[in-house]
């Protein structure tokens, strides 16, 4: 879970959003959030969901650091770097 504690500390910086602002939006305490950073505590996916909601992202991007367009062309691409579904339609 080392991801998603670094993934939130670093968006809400990088939104210049305090924990206690974060955790007042999204109705847990500021503890509640430095503990989540910190990764010594993990949020239920409602909150983690709210999270995501208030940082202006998603939940899969707080859990990889990376966007659903990145993680979706990883996903078809292959070791080789191409994309077999593009590389298949042009033929």
């Amino acid at each position: 879970m080392g991801e998603f504690s670094t993934n939130l500390a670093r968006m809400r910086t990088e939104k210049q959003v305090s924990q206690e602002e974060l955790a007042n939006r999204i109705g847990v305490s500021q503890a509640a959030i430095s503990q989540y950073e910190a990764g010594s505590s993990v949020p239920k996916i409602t909150i983690a969901v709210k999270i995501a909601s208030v940082l202006g992202t998603s939940c899969e991007e707080l859990m990889k650091g990376e966007s659903h367009e990145e993680a979706t062309q990883d996903t078809f691409t292959s070791d080789s770097g191409h994309d077999p579904v593009r590389d298949d339609a042009e033929q």
